[in-house]
């Protein structure tokens, strides 16, 4: 199993732009009911609420026509980011990995997403700390996550388990509207009904 992101597309938007983010956040997610331990307690980390889908078959070079064909469930994310880290990398042209794909980077749920044989029209993530300060909502329609399905696979042979988060903010932009920067004892919830993912902050 591996994890993508792509993100720096407008909400709503049927297509990718030519330019997107598309990184990867290794192989391991947050184990169900742990908590997120920041560690280094200088860091600012800030948790991008995503929708993620999970791969269900082999596949490359897909046509955005047939995508839905490689997914088998929906739900909801978060992608972790360490963002002193990534404005470091940024500016010394340094790969990501430290800022993006360290330990405990990702919290997800696909429970309850099941995917059926067609994508909706839009599909709308509400995030927010679990007593109601700070909070978003986004949506993405049912025609990008196709594209992007098809872009992975070209960038990438896709396989069984892969998942890909999506997210429109850029992780270099972060805002209240975009992303929550993480608190000590401040829960974050994320919800694509019927899926909610809570993720402790600890």
């Amino acid at each position: 199993m591996q994890i993508y992101v792509i993100a720096g597309f407008e909400e709503k938007a049927s297509s990718l732009p030519e330019e997107i983010l598309l990184y990867s956040k290794g192989d391991e997610v947050i184990r169900k009911e742990y908590p997120f331990f920041p560690k280094d307690a200088t860091e600012h980390y800030y948790a991008f609420p995503a929708l993620a889908i999970r791969i269900g078959k082999l596949g490359k070079e897909v046509a955005p026509r047939f995508a839905a064909r490689y997914i088998v469930k929906i739900g909801v994310g978060l992608d972790i980011i360490a963002f002193q880290a990534l404005q470091k990398a940024q500016k010394s042209g340094t790969p990501w990995e430290e800022a993006v794909s360290f330990q405990d980077a990702v919290g997800l749920s696909l429970e309850g997403g099941d995917f059926g044989e067609d994508f909706k029209d839009f599909y709308t993530v509400s995030f927010s700390f679990k007593d109601g300060e700070g909070k978003g909502e986004m949506t993405i329609s049912g025609k990008l996550i196709a594209t992007a399905v098809s872009k992975l696979s070209y960038y990438r042979k896709i396989r069984q388990g892969d998942l890909l988060l999506l997210h429109p903010s850029s992780p270099l932009t972060p805002s209240k509207n975009t992303a929550l920067l993480l608190e000590r004892e401040k829960d974050v919830v994320v919800i694509h009904t019927p899926t909610t993912y809570c993720l402790k902050i600890r």
